[in-house]
């Protein structure tokens, strides 16, 4: 999980220099890794940051990816009777 928070956190400064290919490629990264991990909030927070983004360029494909982080905590507060405080984050941007 380490090395995935590491390539968002390096998309977080990417998009704020905006750079935003960069800043997507490095994000995409990070989701392939949580992925593998089957970490589900490591995969809602790249999707939301996918978002932001892609927010710049194709608010589609920037709501498609804020939906896809929107879906899986909502799967995961379902599945645990959780109420995951990145919901805030996520509801504050839709």
């Amino acid at each position: 999980m380490g090395l995935g928070r590491d390539y968002s956190n390096i998309g977080i400064v990417l998009r704020l220099k905006d750079k935003n290919q960069e800043a997507l490629h490095s994000h995409n990264k990070a989701l392939k890794i949580h992925e593998e991990l089957q970490d589900r909030a490591g995969m809602a927070t790249d999707y939301y940051n996918i978002s932001a983004v892609l927010s710049k360029t194709n608010k589609d494909e920037a709501l498609k990816s804020l939906c896809n982080a929107l879906a899986i905590i909502q799967e995961f507060e379902r599945e645990n009777n959780y109420h995951h405080p990145f919901m805030e984050k996520i509801n504050n941007r839709i």
